[in-house]
């Protein structure tokens, strides 16, 4: 199953679960890798909806937050992500959320949406998903699969190589979604070529030449912390 391919941004994300089950990796951005590796795949491919207008609403305050249950909290043997993997490049550390991304305001909920951005580009650097396990409704669907799908990679002697992604824009949308959430940011993500490999066979190129996605990233307030409870594909099909 192909995603859309859009646009280029300045950080890094749509489906991979559909290809790791054939043996391709990451969501759209994930999505070659992760679920092509699927990861990427997170914001372009994993999930749909109907939307309209992409112009950016000016809300005079946050809306009332969407009734969407929070993720379950991390094994409490973690304390937090991989500082150190095979594709961490030199000089790297994970990403740490800024006070804007915090903020309940809709400056917070773009730079939240950033920062996921960035977690999942760390995700790929470390095969750890822990960042995004902190970040996730257990709502998201989209955040389920790639999870799962970067958990049976690495259980099967697996890892990423390459796909790093870079965010090189981020909006917020308005208009009426299916996915219900306090804010609907659009994001594009560039991804580098990459592939998974294993240490008993070839390795896999899934992401054969730099591809940009343009995606949906759904965010809510909820016990006082912005959540991602859903990412989706930019076109709703």
């Amino acid at each position: 199953m192909r995603y859309p391919q859009v646009r280029r941004i300045q950080a890094g994300v749509s489906c991979l679960w559909p290809r790791l089950h054939r043996m391709r990796l990451w969501p759209g951005w994930l999505r070659s890798v992760l679920v092509g590796l699927g990861l990427t795949g997170l914001l372009a491919a994993c999930t749909s909806d109907h939307s309209a207008d992409p112009t950016p609403p000016r809300p005079t305050s946050p809306p009332a937050s969407a009734p969407v249950s929070s993720s379950p909290a991390p094994s409490p043997s973690r304390t937090g992500p991989l500082t150190t993997g095979p594709n961490v490049r030199p000089g790297e550390s994970p990403p740490v959320m800024n006070a804007l991304a915090r903020q309940h305001s809709r400056d917070g909920a773009i730079e939240f949406a950033v920062y996921y951005v960035r977690a999942l580009d760390w995700t790929l650097a470390t095969s750890d998903p822990y960042l995004l396990q902190e970040i996730s409704a257990s709502s998201c669907a989209a955040c389920r699969r790639e999870i799962s799908a970067l958990k049976s990679l690495t259980e099967g002697g697996g890892r990423v190589q390459g796909a790093r992604m870079t965010l090189d824009s981020s909006l917020i949308l308005s208009g009426t979604f299916k996915i219900k959430s306090d804010y609907v940011v659009q994001v594009t993500v560039t991804q580098a070529p990459g592939r998974r490999v294993y240490s008993s066979s070839p390795p896999s190129i899934d992401v054969p030449k730099p591809q940009t996605s343009l995606s949906r990233i759904y965010v809510s307030w909820l016990n006082g912390h912005w959540k991602v409870v859903e990412v989706g594909g930019a076109t709703g099909d």
